[in-house]
């Protein structure tokens, strides 16, 4: 099914930006540039290297432990929240918006 998504240009185009939008490692650099914190201040933070931090923000917290996104998260005031999601498209889009409702209400 999702190579059938992709078959159209402009639907592959705005896949690909959602997910990039997704990606944990954009979600930080957006959360740290909404509050002004450099990597070097987030290293700080949380007792790491400058060195380190980039590593993470480069495409190294796809392998990182939860609890060291967990604690990152911490350091700019967010949360992270651990989804398992179904594959099949419809119980997905029910799971995530039972979770969305759990967390703003």
């Amino acid at each position: 099914m999702y190579d059938r998504l992709r078959e159209d240009p402009q639907r592959a185009a705005r896949i690909d930006r959602y997910l990039e939008e997704l990606r944990l490692e954009q979600q930080f650099i957006d959360a740290m540039e909404q509050q002004h914190i450099s990597a070097a201040e987030l290293a700080r933070r949380v007792n790491r290297k400058p060195a380190s931090i980039s590593r993470d923000l480069s495409g190294g917290l796809s392998t990182a432990k939860l609890g060291r996104v967990r604690e990152m998260a911490d350091a700019v005031g967010y949360d992270v929240v651990a989804l398992l999601v179904p594959r099949d498209p419809v119980e997905r889009k029910k799971a995530i918006g039972r979770v969305a409702k759990g967390l703003v209400g």
